[in-house]
C-alpha cells in the first residue's frame, strides 16, 4: 500500500515539474500556461465535496501535467478514499501529449496496475471539441452524431 508521503514525494519529483526553460518554450509554440501548484492550492477550499466523497468524479478540462488532478488525489488519499479509488474519479483533457503522459505518471506514483485507469481518464484531445464522454467513440464526434450513428446502424 502506497502511503501519502509517498505520493506527494512522488508527484513532486522535481523530474515532472515545469521549469522556467520549459514552460517558457510551452508558452511560445502553443500558447499553453500552466497552474502553478500556489494556484491549485489556493483553490482546494472550494472542492471540499470532490475531496470528500470518493464517489464524487472531478474533470479538469486543461489538466497540463496534472497539478490540480494531483493535488485532488493527495486530498482524497488524506481523508480515506483508497488510491485506486481516487484514481477513477479524476478525469482530465490535455492537447499537449508530452503533458499528458507526465499527468498520468504523476496520477500514477509507479503504481503501474493502474495505467488502464490513466489511460482512459486523461486523455490528449482538444478540450474545447472533445466529447467529455471517455469511451471508445471517436473524441471529437458530437454526442448528438453518436446517437444518430446508433439510430442508423444496420446489423
Amino acid at each position: 500500500m502506497i502511503t501519502v508521503k509517498q505520493m506527494i514525494d512522488h508527484i513532486y519529483d522535481e523530474k515532472f515539474l515545469v521549469n522556467s526553460e520549459w514552460s517558457e518554450r510551452k508558452v511560445k509554440e502553443l500558447q499553453e500556461v500552466y497552474t502553478t501548484n500556489n494556484i491549485a492550492s489556493a483553490g482546494m477550499s472550494y472542492l471540499d465535496h470532490y475531496i470528500k466523497d470518493p464517489d464524487q468524479p472531478f474533470v479538469d478540462p486543461e489538466a497540463g501535467i496534472g497539478n490540480l488532478l494531483c493535488m485532488i488525489h493527495i486530498l482524497k488519499v488524506k481523508n480515506g478514499v483508497d488510491f485506486e479509488t481516487s484514481l477513477k474519479s479524476l478525469y482530465g483533457v490535455e492537447i499537449n501529449p508530452e503533458s499528458v503522459e507526465i499527468c498520468k505518471s504523476r496520477l500514477l506514483v509507479g503504481q503501474e496496475k493502474y495505467r488502464h485507469i490513466v489511460d482512459n481518464n486523461i486523455r490528449e484531445a482538444d478540450s474545447l471539441k472533445y466529447n467529455y464522454r471517455w469511451d471508445d467513440a471517436d473524441p471529437y464526434l458530437s454526442n448528438q452524431d453518436i446517437h444518430n450513428q446508433n439510430i442508423f446502424e444496420i446489423e
